[in-house]
């Protein structure tokens, strides 16, 4: 600003307020240091914020001459000029009022899940989502960060696919440059159900009363509670090992239940138990001989061993006594009275020799065993007699 010959005196702003209501004069004079023209433009809690439009300038010199600038934005006719005047774009000298930001933005997070959350864990993948709120500069971004990484802008909803305990972190910053305290919070995922594994449980049948013991792990919520059922009965929590079986098949279900809530696939194990012995039947093709010449007698036994539960494994000849001496009075004279008798195996034939004593009849007591699947065994025996010959020889 110059005047060529008395030299500009003084200059003068007039703004418009926002709302055009109300008016600001700022008077600018001559910094002889800086030999700039310059004012102040005063703002009062009471004033409009926005932006303060100029609408004129003013310039007198030191004669009292005037010159004048209008703003074309609010007059128009834009590089209009006259003798004293000029129509020209001001808008470079508006000033923009507003309200002093200090505070910083406000986040908050909404978390959801597929599934409801159970206590402090969420059985599915996690979407955390943040908003941010700032009533004064206005929001310039949000930051997070997920198990102290790496900060990161959000941009959209964060999936949170990490078993087990996530920590988030989250703030803003305005465009003030305030930045809002870190904020974080705890999001817990459990979908994988806990695993169950039972012990001490016999492979074949047993005639013992073995308790199953059920032991279960979960890494991540922890095991609520294990639970069982027998042969299709009610479920009831383990609290010990399990031994109230009955004889038979036993199936026994088991599963596991963890913090968040996943049930575990139900598995099954059988306890076969028998405790009764197998039944056993012996017979033989001849059970009662006469004393010819004192032979030996092929002997065919006929044995039926059976069991309902366990099944038979195997039976064997124990033994062959006899209630006479093998060489007693009036017997002939003879040894060996018992020959091809294979002890301990499942021999069915032997030979007895047809004697006896002049006492009296002689009785030979065979012995077979029998064993079922479970280690059950059984004993019987059954006699062979041996008569007097009332024949004439």
């Amino acid at each position: 600003m110059t005047d060529n010959l008395s030299d500009v005196k003084w200059v003068y702003f007039q703004y418009n307020a926002p709302s055009g209501d109300s008016r600001k004069s700022v008077y600018m004079s001559l910094n002889h240091e800086t030999g700039k023209y310059e004012g102040e433009f005063s703002v009062s809690p009471y004033d409009a914020t926005g932006i303060w439009k100029l609408d004129d300038i003013t310039l007198a010199d030191n004669e009292g001459n005037t010159y004048y600038y209008f703003n074309s934005e609010l007059s128009g006719n834009d590089g209009d000029k006259g003798y004293n005047y000029e129509i020209k774009n001001l808008s470079q000298f508006d000033i923009v009022v507003s309200v002093s930001d200090q505070s910083p933005p406000v986040t908050s997070i909404n978390i959801d899940s597929s599934f409801p959350k159970n206590g402090d864990w969420y059985t599915s993948n996690a979407t955390v989502s943040l908003k941010s709120t700032d009533d004064g500069s206005g929001v310039e971004k949000t930051l997070y960060r997920v198990n102290n990484g790496d900060w990161n802008q959000y941009v959209k909803a964060i999936e949170l696919q990490h078993e087990g305990v996530n920590t988030v972190e989250y703030k803003s910053i305005d465009k003030a440059g305030n930045e809002e305290e870190v904020k974080s919070v705890i999001v817990k995922i459990d979908n994988i159900a806990p695993t169950t594994t039972a012990s001490s449980v016999p492979k074949n049948w047993t005639n013992q009363d073995v308790p199953i013991k059920l032991s279960a792990v979960d890494e991540n919520s922890g095991v609520a509670k294990t639970e069982y059922k027998i042969n299709n009965g009610e479920w009831r929590d383990y609290t010990g090992p399990i031994n109230s079986f009955v004889e038979g098949k036993n199936v026994v279900d088991y599963r596991s239940i963890d913090n968040g809530g996943n049930v575990e696939e139900t598995k099954s194990v059988e306890v076969k138990i028998d405790k009764t012995a197998p039944i056993l039947d012996v017979s033989f093709d001849q059970s009662v001989l006469t004393d010819i010449n004192q032979q030996l007698v092929p002997i065919k036994a006929l044995v039926d061993a059976e069991d309902t539960l366990s099944g038979v494994a195997s039976f064997e000849l124990v033994s062959i006594v006899s209630n006479q001496p093998y060489n007693g009075k009036g017997d002939g004279n003879t040894t060996e009275d018992i020959q091809g008798a294979e002890f301990g195996t499942l021999d069915l034939d032997f030979l007895i020799r047809a004697e006896r004593s002049s006492t009296g009849d002689r009785i030979y007591t065979v012995t077979y065993k029998a064993i079922d699947n479970a280690g059950n065994s059984v004993i019987f025996s059954q006699n062979i007699l041996v008569k007097h010959d009332n024949s004439k020889k």
